[in-house]
């Protein structure tokens, strides 16, 4: 279990002047928060060969006239360049 003091120490350490797309995963119970379970994934863990699970793939969310999306390739402008966002993953809901 964290406390808020050391939530907010371990999101100082994070970018500081950009977008992250906030996400939380399901659970069923409340449950108290530890400090391993915050997931983030940014250019980095991107650019890695590691497998993401699809709903926290980074690829996935992009910003777009100032408001976060899912990201479609399928349906995306040809002409237009997605710009990714990092993702921070929080447990619970």
């Amino acid at each position: 279990m964290i406390t808020v003091k050391e939530l907010i120490e371990h999101l100082q350490k994070y970018p500081q002047d950009t977008v992250i797309g906030v996400m939380y995963r399901l659970h069923s119970d409340y449950e108290p928060m530890e400090l391993q379970e915050i997931e983030f994934y940014g250019k980095a863990e991107r650019d890695s060969d590691s497998n993401y699970p699809r709903y926290s793939r980074p690829e996935r969310y992009v910003l777009r006239n100032g408001r976060i999306m899912e990201y479609d390739p399928l349906t995306w402008p040809k002409d237009e360049e997605p710009q990714f966002i990092p993702l921070l993953i929080f447990p619970g809901n």
